[in-house]
């Protein structure tokens, strides 16, 4: 009845409502009023809004006809700031993990997808921006947001993982002050 095709640009488009019900569960509300039932033209509707949903806002625009948008998230921005915490004791930590954002972007965002045509970070003590021009030619917003959803989850994942070695390190140290006092 369907192609291979079809089911997985479908399974693709539950994951992005997956995570939006789980992420801006608002935003999966009003699309769900917006388009009660969705056939497959729908379906691109639906991208294309949810697009300047995950977007926080257009890049500056430079005149020409490529989109350009701007995205941050409290994750990434946090796995950041956790790893220059103690950038005044070793200062070359914030270039390494300026490298690592960067890296992690192009391994599950530019890898994966061809939609991206350039990229522009830009770091702060709160965190990072990240400007992306989508490719004219070869943007698929299914295969995008999908990159896009798991370079988030691993930074969650990261996070995670830092926050939990900080937190040990933490309760051992506080087990030898009170062992010493």
């Amino acid at each position: 009845m369907y192609d291979y095709e079809y089911e997985n640009d479908v399974l693709l488009f539950l994951r992005l409502l997956k995570f939006l019900h789980t992420e801006h569960p608002f935003v999966l509300e009003q699309i769900i009023k917006d388009y009660p039932t969705a056939d497959e033209e729908d379906i691109w509707m639906i991208l294309d809004e949810l697009l300047m949903a995950v977007f926080d806002e257009g890049a500056p625009d430079e005149g020409d006809d490529m989109m350009t948008v701007r995205f941050s998230d409290e994750r990434i921005d946090r796995l950041y700031t956790q790893g220059c915490k103690h950038s005044e004791i070793l200062p070359y930590q914030i270039n390494a993990w300026q490298e690592k954002i960067k890296d992690v972007f192009l391994f599950y965002v530019a890898g994966t997808s061809y939609s991206v045509f350039d990229i522009r970070y830009h770091f702060s003590g709160d965190g990072v921006k990240f400007d992306i021009t989508l490719s004219p030619d070869c943007y698929e917003p299914r295969i995008f947001l999908n990159s896009i959803i798991n370079m988030i989850l691993y930074c969650k994942r990261e996070l995670a993982r830092i926050e939990s070695a900080e937190a040990k390190a933490q309760a051992a140290h506080t087990s030898i002050r009170k062992e010493a006092a």
